[in-house]
């Protein structure tokens, strides 16, 4: 990933352009030039934290939730580390659990009656 980061025109001639996910796949192939540079850096990246698999499954997730937006380092790194760590699927099924900070804000207790302080 590392070389290919580093040499962008030689996207569609890569041996490993069939590992990639046809929706990654697709969305590099219309990206200009710009775009597909800084999208495999953010890639490679993301490949070197938490593995290709993971990266790819990122790098899907970003193209879902924002097609029109190129994926920044950041962000792929940290959706390849939730895929890693299994934390992905459980953040996106249920979300943080934030009763603790209602409780904080509004005072009332989980059968939303009042608490007494």
């Amino acid at each position: 990933m590392p070389m290919l980061a580093a040499r962008p025109g030689s996207w569609r001639e890569t041996p490993i352009r069939p590992d990639f996910p046809e929706d990654v796949r697709e969305w590099l192939d219309q990206a200009g030039r710009q775009r597909l540079r800084d999208s495999l850096r953010a890639i490679a990246q993301a490949a070197e934290a938490a593995g290709f698999d993971n990266a790819m499954l990122a790098a899907s997730d970003s193209i879902g939730l924002r097609p029109d937006a190129r994926p920044a380092d950041t962000d792929l790194v940290s959706l390849a580390l939730r895929h890693r760590d299994g934390d992905w699927d459980e953040a996106r099924d249920q979300g943080p659990d934030l009763t603790g900070y209602d409780r904080f804000i509004t005072g009332t207790g989980p059968e939303g009656k009042e608490e007494t302080r």
